[in-house]
C-alpha cells in the first residue's frame, strides 16, 4: 500500500525535471525502462536452465552451495521450472484490479518489488539449503511475472504514437531475450544462489526508473485527472499542453461516451461480453497459445535439458548461450521490422521458420541412436533455426497485439485475462513436457510442437487483421465496424 501510493505522489513525476526531449527519445525511454520488467522476466526464465543444474548437482565440488537434499526427484525439479507461469497466473489476476486501481506505471512498479524480493528469497535459501525457500521465491516471481506482462505491454502501447507504436512494442521482448542471455551467460560462470542475488539488479533499476515516469494519458484521462493527462501527454510529445488539449478533450470523451453507453445499454459485463471485445481477445488468446505451444519456451526454460536429450556433440553450457545470443540479435532485428514488414508477414514467416525447425529435431530424434557422432551438431542447428523462427515473431508481436487490439474500456480486465491465458499455456508445456514425452516419446512432442507452428501460419494468414500504422482507436473501430456489418445482415 505505502509503494503504491508513494509511487502516485506528484513528486515522482516532473516533466520539467526530465526535459521535453523529441517525440521519439521521450517515447523510447519510457519504452526502454517499462520494458525492465521483462528483463526480470528473461532473467526468471533462464534462471532455471543454469540455476536448477547448479543447486541440484551432489556431485559439483565447485559448488559448495549445492542443497543438502540434492540430487532433487524429478517432481520437485519441475515444480521448480514450472511453478513462475503458476504464480503468474494469480499475478495476472491481481493485474487486473492494479492496472484499474493504481495504474499502469505502479503495476509494473509492484511487479518490480516482487522480481525483487522473490531473488532475493532464492538467494538467501543458500543459507539454510532450503529447497522450499527456492520454491517460494519462485512463485513469488510468477506473481511478478504475471504483474509485468500486461502491464508493461499496455503501458508502452498507450505511451507510444502510431508510428512507433510496432517499434516500442518490440523492445519488452528484446529485452526479455537480453534478460534470457544475461541468466545464461552469467549461470555459466556463477553458482546458483550469486545467480538469483545478480539478477536482482535489474528489478532495483526498474522501480527506481519508473518512480519518475508519469502514467500512461489514457488512463489520466479516464479517471478524469484531465490535466495530469494533458501534461503526461504533451511530455510524451515533446509539445505543449495546449497544442494536445483537443486530443485530450477526444480521448475524455470517448471514456464518458463508453461510460455512458455501458450504463445506459448494455452494462459493463455485457460491454466485456460484446464482439468488438471478444473478437480481439480471442484472437489474443490464439496468439499466446502458439506462442507458447510452439515449444520454444520448453528450450527457454529447459536448455541444458534439452540439448541433454538430444546429445549435441557441442558443451551444453555453450550451446545454451549460443542459443541466447541468437535470440536477442533476431528479437532485435524484429525491433527494426515489425513496423515495416506488418504483424502478419512476420508471424507468418515466425511460424515457417519453427514448422520446419521443429520439423528437423522431430526427424533428427525420431533416427538419433543410428546418426554417427560427425552429425550431432544438427540439433543446435534446429534449435537455433527455431530461435531465429519465434524471434521474428511469435517472440514480441502476441504481446503487441494484446496492448494494441484490446479495447480501451477493458483493456484492464481483457489484458489481465490475455496474459492469464498465455501463462497458463506456458504452465501446463512446461509441466507437462516430460510427462508427454513419457507417452509418445520425444520425437513424438517435437511433431506435436511442429503441427502447432503449421497451424500458426495458416491461421495468421485467414484470421488475424493487420495493425501497422494505425491508431488504437481505428483498430477498436475495425472490430466495431464488424460488428455492425453482422447487425446490418441480420
Amino acid at each position: 500500500m505505502f509503494i503504491i501510493s508513494r509511487c502516485r505522489m506528484k513528486q515522482f513525476w516532473r516533466p520539467s525535471q526530465l526535459g521535453t526531449g523529441g517525440e521519439s527519445g521521450v517515447q523510447t525511454f519510457c519504452a526502454l525502462s517499462s520494458s525492465l520488467a521483462y528483463l526480470c522476466i528473461g532473467l526468471v526464465r533462464s534462471w532455471a536452465s543454469t540455476g536448477l543444474p547448479s543447486l541440484n548437482d551432489a556431485a559439483n565440488n565447485t559448488n559448495p552451495a549445492v542443497l543438502l537434499t540434492a540430487p532433487l526427484s524429478g517432481d520437485t525439479a519441475s515444480w521448480i521450472v514450472s511453478l513462475p507461469p503458476m504464480g503468474a497466473i494469480l499475478g495476472s489476476c491481481l493485474s487486473s484490479l492494479t492496472l484499474n486501481w493504481a495504474g499502469r506505471k505502479c503495476s509494473i512498479i509492484l511487479s518490480g518489488v516482487m522480481f525483487f524480493l522473490s531473488f532475493l528469497l532464492i538467494g538467501l535459501a543458500s543459507i539454510p539449503s532450503s529447497v522450499e525457500m527456492v520454491i517460494a521465491g519462485r512463485a513469488l516471481s510468477g506473481i511478478g511475472v504475471g504483474l509485468a506482462v500486461p502491464s508493461a505491454a499496455i503501458y508502452v502501447a498507450e505511451c507510444s504514437s502510431p508510428a512507433l507504436r510496432g517499434t516500442l512494442s518490440s523492445l519488452p521482448a528484446f529485452l526479455m531475450a537480453f534478460g534470457v542471455l544475461l541468466g545464461y551467460v552469467f549461470g555459466i560462470f556463477l553458482p546458483w544462489h550469486h545467480l538469483a542475488y545478480f539478477c536482482c539488479t535489474p528489478a532495483v533499476l526498474l522501480v527506481l526508473a519508473m518512480m519518475f515516469l508519469p502514467d500512461t494519458p489514457l488512463y489520466l484521462a479516464s479517471k478524469g485527472e484531465t490535466e495530469k493527462a494533458a501534461r503526461s501527454l504533451a511530455w510524451l510529445r515533446g509539445t505543449s499542453v495546449e497544442a494536445v488539449s483537443q486530443e485530450i478533450s477526444s480521448m475524455r470523451c470517448g471514456v464518458e461516451g463508453s461510460t455512458e453507453t455501458t450504463h445506459e445499454d448494455v452494462g459493463l459485463i455485457r460491454e466485456f461480453f460484446s464482439c468488438p471485445n471478444l473478437h480481439p481477445l480471442l484472437l489474443t488468446f490464439v496468439l499466446h497459445f502458439l506462442q507458447n505451444w510452439s515449444g520454444v519456451n520448453v528450450i527457454v526454460f529447459k536448455t541444458v535439458h534439452v540439448f541433454e536429450t538430444v546429445g549435441s556433440s557441442i558443451d551444453k553450457y555453450v550451446c545454451t548461450a549460443i542459443v541466447g545470443g541468437v535470440q536477442l540479435v533476431s528479437t532485435g532485428v524484429s525491433v527494426f521490422l515489425v513496423d515495416r514488414a506488418g504483424r502478419r508477414p512476420l508471424l507468418m514467416i515466425s511460424g515457417l521458420l519453427m514448422t520446419i525447425s521443429m520439423g528437423s529435431l522431430a526427424v533428427f530424434l525420431c533416427f538419433q541412436s543410428s546418426i554417427p557422432d560427425s552429425w550431432r551438431w544438427l540439433p543446435l542447428v534446429s534449435i537455433i533455426g527455431s530461435f531465429l523462427g519465434y524471434s521474428v515473431g511469435y517472440a514480441s508481436i502476441p504481446f503487441i497485439i494484446m496492448g494494441e487490439m484490446l479495447p480501451a474500456r477493458t483493456r484492464s480486465v481483457s489484458g489481465a485475462l490475455s496474459s492469464t491465458f498465455n501463462l497458463t499455456c506456458l504452465f501446463l508445456v512446461l509441466k507437462f513436457y516430460t510427462s508427454l514425452a513419457e507417452m509418445i516419446e520425444y520425437h513424438g512432442v517435437y511433431w506435436l510442437f511442429t503441427a502447432v507452428n503449421m497451424f500458426g501460419v495458416i491461421f495468421v494468414f485467414c484470421f488475424l487483421p493487420e495493425t501497422k500504422g494505425k491508431s488504437l482507436q481505428e483498430i477498436e473501430d475495425i472490430f466495431s465496424k464488424k460488428k455492425s456489418k453482422i447487425v446490418r445482415l441480420l
